[in-house]
């Protein structure tokens, strides 16, 4: 398992850190730190599905998807990667949550 992470700007020039790791069946967990518009400084974890022609797909309300921390704070560098790594040294409990989760529902997406 080849697990990334980066630090880099998003289209809005916001920073986000970003973790990603695949999974079986096609599938990548995605855990994003960055500060949303309402101010706060969020790290979420999503499943996606990964389709033959690059293109991701994540289905509200049937894939996991999870909040870990909601915050107002600064969004420096700094502190976007310390509360992501918060998230990020609990990666065997997530994983577990996120094969609770698909184990509990049947596959939805092909």
């Amino acid at each position: 398992m080849e697990i990334t992470t980066r630090t880099y700007r998003n289209m809005r020039g916001q920073l986000v850190v970003e973790t990603r790791i695949p999974l079986d069946g096609n599938r990548r967990l995605e855990i994003d730190t960055s500060k949303n518009s309402s101010g706060y400084v969020t790290t979420h974890a999503w499943v996606f599905h990964l389709k033959e022609d690059g293109a991701k797909v994540h289905a509200l309300f049937q894939d996991y998807s999870k909040c870990f921390a909601k915050v107002k704070i600064r969004a420096t560098e700094k502190a976007l990667e310390a509360q992501h790594k918060t998230a990020t040294d609990q990666i065997d409990a997530i994983l577990a949550d996120v094969e609770r989760h698909y184990t509990n529902q049947p596959a939805l997406l092909a």
